[in-house]
């Protein structure tokens, strides 16, 4: 069971690192990243049988704060929809749990995102610059306006 650990372990890490790649792709596979991670690290905890993390003073005003969401959307004009929103939010709770443990379990995990964003940001340079001179980025997708680069981003201009 040691082996499987390490393999979540690792596999919790390498997603983390896959974070910036996963932002430029779409809020889709960020979104679905980040579940994987939450789920893998509940799993991981009960693997461990360690829950004391989420005794956290952090993480308790987190789920205060969530409840008030909560209890907002119950209150609010349109039930059902801000319900499903707010119900959606604990995954960032659980999330920075995620990225705290592993962060004390990885100790090259800062050095690895670190990276990982740099790598982002020069691509998304180089490709805007590519754009801004040739009117198409690296795969051969213009922008919908002539007054601005998308890069990656197609015809959300982030």
């Amino acid at each position: 069971m040691s082996k499987f650990l390490k393999f979540t372990e690792s596999l919790l890490s390498f997603c983390i690192v896959l974070i910036p790649f996963t932002l430029i792709s779409g809020s889709l596979i960020s979104d679905l990243t980040i579940v994987l991670i939450n789920i893998f690290f509940i799993a991981y905890c009960f693997l461990k049988k360690d829950f004391k993390i989420f005794k956290n003073v952090y993480f308790k005003y987190f789920l205060f704060f969530y409840f008030i969401c909560i209890l907002g959307s119950s209150l609010s004009e349109y039930k059902y929809d801000s319900l499903i929103r707010s119900l959606a939010y604990i995954r960032f709770g659980v999330f920075t749990l995620a990225f705290w443990v592993i962060l004390s379990i990885d100790k090259n995990l800062l050095k690895k995102l670190f990276f990982s964003i740099l790598f982002c940001f020069v691509i998304l340079i180089l490709d805007g610059t590519f754009q801004y001179f040739f009117g198409k980025n690296i795969f051969g997708y213009s922008s919908l306006y002539d007054y601005r680069i998308s890069s990656f981003f197609g015809d959300e201009l982030i």
